[in-house]
């Protein structure tokens, strides 16, 4: 039951009259530590459309400038070659081989590929943070 009380004009509020019965059920369930690409998949969910202009959550999440591991592994891979034939030399950005070779090992802005964002989901939608469809429940907005 909820009581609603206004007093001299003065709102003070709603009370909440529980049964201890009833209240444990209430409460929300111990905490259970969510992994990094699993809260990124719930802060997507709750803030994101499910799809804009073609781009789905993964997509639109996905911050400028982020390289996910598989992309960093391609440039650096396309980069080696260049480093043990040429030599150090300048590329069209400017910079020289070496130095970039450098920057992406160590890159520390990564973003999860698409596989291991929907593993991430997957995880989520058994531990009922995610309902069949991938929309967030009640247990999803609560670990936030």
């Amino acid at each position: 039951m909820v009581e609603h009380t206004i007093f001299c004009g003065k709102d003070h509020g709603l009370t909440f009259y529980v049964h201890p019965d009833s209240a444990a059920k209430l409460l929300p369930s111990e905490s259970v530590e969510l992994t990094p690409n699993q809260k990124l998949v719930l802060n997507a969910t709750a803030s994101l459309k499910s799809s804009y202009n073609g781009k789905d959550r993964y997509e639109n999440s996905k911050p400028y400038g982020a390289l996910t591991r598989l992309e960093i592994q391609t440039k650096l891979a396309a980069l080696e070659p260049i480093m043990e034939a040429r030599g150090n030399v300048e590329l069209k950005s400017g910079k020289r081989v070496g130095e970039r070779i450098a920057e992406l090992k160590g890159w520390t802005y990564i973003f999860p590929t698409r596989e291991e964002w929907d593993l991430a989901k997957a995880q989520l939608m058994m531990d009922g943070y995610l309902n069949k469809a991938g929309a967030i429940t009640t247990k999803g907005r609560n670990a936030r």
